[in-house]
């Protein structure tokens, strides 16, 4: 199909497509607050965006008026960074390709 088409539109010949695939090491999104006042993270969702959506945009919700979020939010948070034994769940985790 794509030769036919590239046969009648000749100009989907120079067209390609490519995206960043955004992940951090643990493979676990960014999700919420940032350390800078007013500036909210709802990256490295590995592909599922659009899955991951709805509750991507209700966490950044309650980040952004101050409501408070579920406890399993604080993984999905930067500062997960600061708790070392999360950390080396969530490494764990990815290394057995768990989302």
């Amino acid at each position: 199909m794509r030769r036919e088409l590239d046969r009648l539109l000749p100009g989907l010949q120079r067209r390609h497509y490519g995206g960043y695939y955004p992940m951090t090491k643990e493979n676990w999104p960014l999700i919420g607050a940032a350390a800078t006042p007013g500036v909210f993270l709802a990256t490295a969702l590995s592909g599922c965006g659009t899955m991951g959506a709805c509750a991507t945009g209700d966490l950044c919700a309650r980040a952004v008026v101050g409501a408070p979020v579920p406890p399993f939010a604080r993984s999905l948070s930067l500062a997960r960074y600061d708790d070392k034994a999360l950390m080396q769940q969530l490494e764990a985790s990815a290394s057995r390709g768990l989302l």
